[in-house]
């Protein structure tokens, strides 16, 4: 029922306390107009990471060396972890259930990327045959890197289309040769990928960049493609990893620092 005198003396206190109400009504407004740019922002950020592990493989495990934190065995922290290719090749042999595998040494002395006349500033990413499957690097020319540039050390190289677009023009990149710091590197094939900056990048192998820039055995990261999307058997092959690394290295195997592995499934389980 309505209740005029009720109303009438509301109106009256929003008369005597202009000030008050204005201020009142501005504050509720702005906590409205914030909780709506907050709730955005956190759609926005979820949708961005969303579609970076959708531009990747989802079932994916990441391996990273890193630096020790805690004490182990007599041996005190801040040991720096390089993970060798003989540790990419036991992962690789030993853990039941990897569909695909890659590794990479990034060779960061790289500056220029130059054909003809033409240069720009690109990253360079060494990588093993299977690096397509797991970057979803989709080919639109030519070919990737496969095992035998891996084997004989080829000078090749595959490049995304602002790559082609920036150096080439109109012209067919595959079969001409492209300079890396000067060293001639023949064009094999050209991809694109959905991943943020990720087409901006040429891909050579890794074996080729460890001989050419100084890397010797060393790898940065390992990273491989679990046969099944179950977050248990993930997780069993993240750990057997683990023990391997930390019994060869020495080091806490509760030390995240230590080591950085990151599985892929368990991410998005947030999402």
């Amino acid at each position: 029922m309505f209740d005029l005198d009720k109303w009438q003396e509301i109106f009256s206190t929003i008369r005597k306390n202009k000030l008050r109400t204005f201020l009142t009504g501005f504050s509720v407004a702005w906590g409205i107009f914030m909780l709506m740019i907050l709730l955005g922002a956190g759609q926005g950020l979820k949708n961005g990471v969303e579609h970076q592990f959708l531009s990747d493989a989802s079932n994916a495990i990441w391996i990273q060396g890193g630096v020790t934190s805690l004490p182990y065995k007599g041996m005190q922290p801040g040991r720096r972890i390089n993970l060798k290719n003989e540790d990419f090749d036991y992962i690789k042999r030993n853990i039941p259930g990897i569909e695909y595998i890659t590794c990479n040494y990034d060779p960061r002395n790289i500056k220029t990327v130059n054909y003809k006349n033409e240069k720009g500033s690109f990253f360079v990413r060494s990588c093993h045959y299977d690096h397509d499957k797991l970057e979803i690097a989709n080919m639109i020319k030519g070919r990737f890197i496969n095992e035998t540039d891996i084997k004989e050390l080829r000078k090749v190289a595959v490049i995304g289309v602002p790559v082609q677009k920036a150096l080439f023009k109109d012209e067919d990149p595959i079969g001409k040769y492209i300079e890396l710091n000067g060293s001639p590197y023949k064009v094999i094939g050209v991809f694109t990928d959905e991943g943020q900056q990720d087409n901006d990048r040429l891909y050579i192998p890794v074996s080729t960049a460890q001989r050419a820039y100084n890397g010797r055995d060393k790898i940065e990261v390992i990273w491989f493609r679990t046969g099944s999307a179950n977050l248990i058997e993930s997780n069993r092959m993240m750990e057997t990893a683990k023990s391997y690394l930390s019994a060869k290295y020495m080091y806490d195997p509760e030390d995240r620092r230590a080591m950085f592995v990151f599985n892929n499934i368990r991410i998005q389980q947030y999402f």
